[in-house]
């Protein structure tokens, strides 16, 4: 083996064994900053649904409003507010007990369920 073969090949694993140490330095850094993201994103819309329950008390139609805004947020990534018993995300992967399952009988309160750790808030 030449001299200039092997100093490659010593650059070349150096190389891959740093870029190894940070991809894995990456990863394990990931999972603090997810829960970080995620605990955001569902207080976010806790706050949201808080204050359109406040804010719908006060108009001559809230039905009509509120599904003006429920269709608004149907493409929010990460998280899924709805109408507790109308269109529930479990409903429509065929769970016939997602009103059970949260403690709920539907009917006119607000849910909000995030995919990530499976949080869930339920609001009157």
């Amino acid at each position: 083996m030449s001299i200039s073969f092997r100093l490659n090949l010593l650059i070349v694993a150096v190389s891959a064994l740093g870029l190894g140490l940070l991809v894995a330095a990456m990863v394990l850094n990931a999972g603090p900053r997810i829960h970080a993201e995620n605990d955001s994103t569902m207080r976010l819309a806790k706050e949201f649904v808080e204050t359109t329950i406040e804010s719908l008390q006060g108009t001559s139609d809230p039905a009509a409003r509120l599904k003006v805004l429920l269709e608004g947020l149907k493409g929010v990534r990460h998280v899924r507010i709805f109408l507790y018993g109308e269109d529930t995300p479990e409903a429509a992967d065929g769970d016939a007990g997602a009103d059970a399952k949260h403690g709920g009988s539907g009917g006119g309160a607000f849910a909000v369920a995030t995919g990530a750790n499976g949080a869930f808030y339920y609001a009157q």
